[in-house]
């Protein structure tokens, strides 16, 4: 694997356990009722929309009004696509679900795709294999739930089948696939233990009356530590998914740093606590990560025993190859406006870790195909090279034509318009300094 090109769950702790996610990964998530799975959900789609990453939620459960207020401004991202399983599926097609389609807007219309016949598993592949094709390679999924499938559908066969199928397409495209499981629906409590084998990485979430526990069942490729394979205590504070643990975690391994610290000194625990002004027993709870020091004592202790805090309070990141290939195949694309026949897409030619200065992009629009807007919401200086055919720009209510072999060069102005006037498909190449 390359570096650069694992992904993100949105959550530090998680990603720390299972050493982030790989492309092409389906995460099967067993939820129990009541354990926050769409905490989950929105913090790895906020990860992947930030990277510029297309993404699209495909929900058998909810209504696109309910799915809205759930996803808020994710929903207005160009790179998300909603699509609506439930409206023709267990909406039973009731106008006050339906109508959501004759009031919203025009934006919202572009992301929500409406799938009309999903009790049909025929008909629903069919339609997924139109939206995968047009997401292209990279993108991420969200399957909510498969237990909204096997309603649809009457049994599990059905069910098994598209998963398995799914699956493979999907890890084959270097798709990253969250699939929600509720074990504790009736029918459903012998799926998720059978799905697992087809998963590359398998979770647990679960309530008590002790709480909420997160534990990785299974992570391919990996190896996991003790930590990882064990019940992980977590809350919610505020928006937020904190794990319980994490201070208690960390006050144990700051006490072993001054223990082996000290240790290499040659000082006795009475000997340090003379130093700072405490007692030998105040040194020994903090060595046993039973309480904290005080933020002037940790610094006392950090310059009499040459203590580094960086392994309890950062990490450095590893060094990373200064020459980075990102294969044709590999590039992610991103549909940004048009028809199904008449598709204006950006394919980016870096990783999308790189582009905080330079994002080149290739655009690329069918003959006829027009723009009322940039394509790049990048703010600064911008260079474009016609690839091939003909292309209009409107800049400052002055329109420009390109050809093939053109270029333009932008400092102040946004472009306003393009357009595609010929009968040849046109590509620039776009390049957006920040």
């Amino acid at each position: 694997m390359r570096p650069g090109r694992l992904l993100s769950t949105g959550i530090q702790w998680l990603d720390e356990l299972l050493g982030r996610l790989r492309p092409g990964e389906n995460v099967l998530w067993c939820a129990q009722a009541g354990t926050h799975i769409e905490f989950f959900v929105r913090s790895f789609l906020e990860a992947s929309l930030e990277k510029s990453t297309q993404a699209a939620y495909v929900s058998f459960n909810h209504s696109p009004v309910t799915m809205k207020e759930k996803l808020g401004d994710l929903l207005n991202s160009p790179n998300f696509v909603l699509v609506d399983c439930f409206t023709d599926g267990k909406g039973l097609r009731d106008p006050i679900f339906a109508r959501f389609y004759d009031s919203a807007g025009r934006d919202d219309l572009m992301r929500v795709e409406r799938i009309a016949e999903p009790t049909t598993p025929d008909s629903f592949i069919a339609a997924m294999n139109e939206i995968t094709e047009r997401q292209g390679v990279g993108a991420v999924y969200v399957f909510d739930s498969l237990n909204g499938m096997q309603e649809l559908w009457g049994g599990t066969t059905h069910e098994h089948l598209f998963f398995s199928y799914a699956c493979s397409k999907l890890r084959d495209l270097r798709s990253t696939v969250y699939w929600i499981c509720e074990p504790d629906v009736q029918r459903s409590s012998s799926f998720c233990p059978s799905a697992q084998h087809l998963a590359q990485v398998a979770i647990d979430l679960r309530r008590s009356d002790r709480g909420h526990t997160l534990q990785v069942v299974k992570a391919e490729g990996r190896a996991l530590t003790s930590e990882a394979e064990v019940p992980q205590p977590y809350e919610i504070s505020g928006d937020r998914i904190r794990l319980v643990v994490d201070s208690k975690r960390e006050l144990v391994q700051l006490g072993k740093l001054i223990r082996s610290a000290r240790l290499k000194r040659g000082i006795s625990q009475a000997e340090l606590g003379e130093l700072l002004g405490v007692t030998a027993s105040t040194i020994s709870q903090a060595e046993n990560g039973l309480i904290a020091l005080s933020l002037g004592n940790l610094f006392r202790v950090a310059r009499e025993l040459q203590l580094d805090l960086a392994p309890v309070f950062g990490k450095a990141k590893p060094p990373q190859d200064s020459a980075r290939i990102l294969r044709r195949k590999d590039r992610a694309r991103t549909r940004i406006a048009g028809s199904r026949q008449k598709t204006i897409y950006i394919d980016r030619l870096l990783e999308t870790d790189m582009v905080d200065k330079l994002d080149p992009t290739v655009v690329t629009m069918p003959p006829g195909a027009k723009l009322n807007k940039h394509f790049s919401s990048r703010k600064g200086v911008e260079f474009g090279l016609v690839l091939a055919g003909n292309l209009e720009v409107e800049v400052a209510d002055k329109v420009r034509s390109l050809r093939e072999g053109d270029s333009i060069y932008l400092d102040t102005d946004t472009p306003s318009r393009w357009s595609n006037p010929g009968n040849e498909e046109a590509k620039v190449l776009w390049v957006a300094l920040r």
